[in-house]
């Protein structure tokens, strides 16, 4: 649920006010169109957080902008069906340079990532694990005092617990 809790972050910081995308944008990699490219699509998580519940995380990156959507649902396990809540906003990313980061044990290329909207920016860490099928999305470790809350707070380890597929 850590994960959950730092998205719902991003996309409060992506939703505050209408007509989200401002700041930050360009041309979503940052000298990385490489990474930026790998990003392009939809990925998703559905997360069960006490047995009855269940929550969705779809990210879609399109360009350089980025829809992120959370669906919770009260009494369903699956994340299927119309959820009880949604909560969704836009924005832009961008893909910083290329750093060695860990993933459990194992150091993987990752790439800082911004996501910025009207509410703010969150500074996280990506990297695609494409050897596996569906290609999966792992996100930055933001359990500890590295948060993402600013540059010198972005997550410096991958969270292997947690990674959205493409769909």
């Amino acid at each position: 649920m850590r994960r959950f809790g730092f998205v719902l972050g991003a996309c409060l910081a992506l939703a505050v006010g209408s007509g989200c995308g401002g700041g930050g944008g360009g041309s979503g990699g940052g000298g990385n169109g490489g990474f930026a490219s790998t990003l392009q699509g939809t990925w998703a998580a559905c997360e069960t957080t006490d047995g009855v519940t269940s929550d969705k995380l779809t990210f879609i990156f399109s360009g350089s902008n980025l829809t992120l959507a959370l669906a919770s649902w009260s009494a369903n396990t699956t994340c299927a069906g119309t959820p009880d809540s949604q909560l969704s906003g836009n924005g832009t990313f961008t893909v910083g340079s290329a750093v060695t980061a860990d993933l459990g044990a194992t150091p993987v290329t990752a790439y800082p990532i911004d996501l910025t909207g009207s509410g703010g920016t969150q500074y996280d860490l990506a990297y695609v694990d494409t050897a596996a099928s569906p290609d999966r999305l792992y996100l930055g470790d933001s359990s500890g005092a590295n948060d993402g809350s600013t540059p010198e707070l972005r997550p410096t380890a991958l969270d292997a617990t947690f990674y959205l597929q493409r769909q």
